[in-house]
């Protein structure tokens, strides 16, 4: 497949040639988890997006397929046990985490879909294609470990476990859905067993951004064995 790339940026200190897109991106997600939250009688605080620190977004051509938001925490800080994610989760989570020397952690939320791909999920599995691109991002970077809320209503926990990760605790609510929470280890050889997320994983690259490869001017990527 010609014209996809992966693009992962930083949300508060971006390039200027990126604005545009951040700002289509922030406004898909406030579209898609403001619905969410009014179907639980819920309202999505906006500050939600910023409080993440980078997005990682699957691009064909200049249009959105789909993206995760990622926030670092560095668990020897102490302020990490007060923030609100972690309270959210219950306080024994930091606690447990560095019991398993797990130091630095990276999260996975809010993971979209753009309306116009979903038709297409029978066909490609793009949420283990995003989401395994995310685990390629966990795996370059320094952190140890992905933790990650997926909602069991629509079993994204089970496209979680089928990807390597496993239960870390006993599920939470989040916007009023019941949500499991998983923890995704950093591995050293990292592989999937649907053969098509394997190969687009394998085959897209990691772009961060540089201001010297402008987006327009992004050289398509062909998917091949």
């Amino acid at each position: 497949m010609h014209g996809f790339y992966y693009l992962h940026l930083n949300l508060h200190h971006h390039d200027e040639q990126y604005t545009d897109l951040l700002n289509r991106v922030f406004d898909m997600w406030d579209q898609t988890f403001t619905q969410v939250a009014r179907k639980n009688q819920q309202i999505l605080d906006p500050g939600e997006f910023f409080r993440s620190h980078h997005v990682g977004v699957l691009m064909f051509e200049d249009e959105i397929v789909g993206f995760n938001l990622f926030t670092f925490f560095d668990l020897s800080l102490l302020a990490t046990t007060r923030h609100a994610y972690f309270q959210a989760l219950g306080t024994c989570s930091p606690t447990r985490l560095n019991s398993e020397k797990i130091k630095r952690i990276l999260t996975m939320e809010y993971f979209t879909l753009a309306p116009q791909w979903r038709r297409q999920l029978q066909e490609t599995p793009w949420g283990e294609i995003i989401t395994g691109m995310g685990l390629k991002f966990l795996d370059k970077s320094s952190a140890d470990a992905v933790l990650g809320t997926p909602r069991m209503d629509l079993r994204v926990h089970e496209m979680c476990y089928r990807l390597g990760a496993y239960n870390f605790q006993d599920p939470v609510k989040r916007l009023n859905y019941e949500c499991a929470v998983v923890l995704f280890p950093k591995v050293a050889q990292r592989t999937f067993s649907h053969p098509l997320t394997r190969l687009w994983v394998k085959n897209l690259a990691i772009d961060e951004g540089s201001v010297a490869t402008p987006l327009l001017s992004r050289i398509p990527v062909e998917v091949s064995a």
